[in-house]
């Protein structure tokens, strides 16, 4: 068989050629290691052992790798450092676990409970960029498709906790209110529970109200809509920036990250405040 491989970063012909051989070696003993009595696996297996080994090396991204001549130290290295990955997964997920905001969310309760054995399950001997556990709640920043395996399951929690972590500076009453005006039935539903409490939130920083007493009224509403309609074109994004850093002052956000959260959310909302000059 050959292994056509595809870099972001260019190799001369010949080093591709000397990678290819040294990437083929390491996938044939992932296979006799995988399936020791078969002489044979079908095109699909041996693709999935090949993206496993590029992802255990960082080879995609580094194809010159692939020319070193401690490869296989390296590749038992990548396959320690995905082990370890997935540790701190399942930190991550205990920390999220307990931040679930009362009352439980079936898709994140679900989604969480796929994810208590992923350590476990996560395969990274043979198919390190799988994950072997179903994700359903939907985060308001999703995770980029361009992460797999592991990887997508670390930021996934990183940011699921960030979100979390961002919903508990608010009165839980006063979030199931903002929920249950949208929809009684928002529990059942496949939504971000963030979405709707920090809209209202930074709606209420951009009125100089006390953004922590959600939700947001009819006349709050109408004076929102006055204040975006004042707001210079050029001057939209800045002014959502500088709301979101007054918000991030008010809940007593402190943590880069999850300033940057808050900014970037705050900054999604650009389309609604453009839609509001228009109606």
């Amino acid at each position: 068989m050959s292994c056509e491989l595809s870099f972001s970063i260019t190799l001369s012909a010949e080093d591709t050629l000397r990678a290819q051989e040294a990437l083929w070696r390491i996938v044939s003993r992932q296979a006799m290691l995988y399936a020791p009595e078969s002489s044979s696996l079908p095109i699909e297996t041996v693709t999935a052992l090949t993206k496993s080994v590029l992802l255990t090396l960082n080879a995609a991204q580094n194809p010159a790798i692939l020319l070193a001549p401690d490869l296989d130290a390296l590749f038992r290295q990548g396959q320690r450092r995905l082990r370890q990955k997935a540790a701190l997964a399942h930190v991550l997920w205990k920390r999220a676990t307990a931040m679930q905001p009362p009352p439980k969310h079936c898709f994140l309760q679900d989604t969480l409970h796929s994810l208590r054995d992923f350590p476990a399950r996560y395969d990274w001997r043979f198919f390190a960029q799988e994950i072997p556990c179903s994700i359903d709640y939907q985060l308001f920043l999703p995770v980029p498709e361009t992460l797999v395996g592991v990887d997508y399951v670390l930021e996934w929690l990183r940011r699921l906790c960030i979100e979390l972590d961002i919903l508990s500076r608010f009165d839980a009453a006063a979030v199931h209110t903002v929920l249950s005006e949208f929809r009684p039935d928002y529990q059942t539903l496949c939504i971000n529970l963030l979405e709707l409490p920090l809209s209202h939130a930074i709606a209420l920083a951009a009125l100089g109200e006390d953004a922590r007493l959600l939700p947001l009224s009819p006349p709050q509403r109408q004076r929102l809509k006055r204040l975006f309609l004042s707001q210079p074109p050029d001057s939209c994004q800045a002014f959502l920036s500088n709301i979101a850093r007054s918000l991030c002052d008010t809940l007593n956000v402190t943590s880069p990250q999850t300033q940057r959260y808050v900014e970037t959310f705050a900054c999604t909302l650009m389309p609604r405040l453009k839609a509001a000059r228009h109606t």
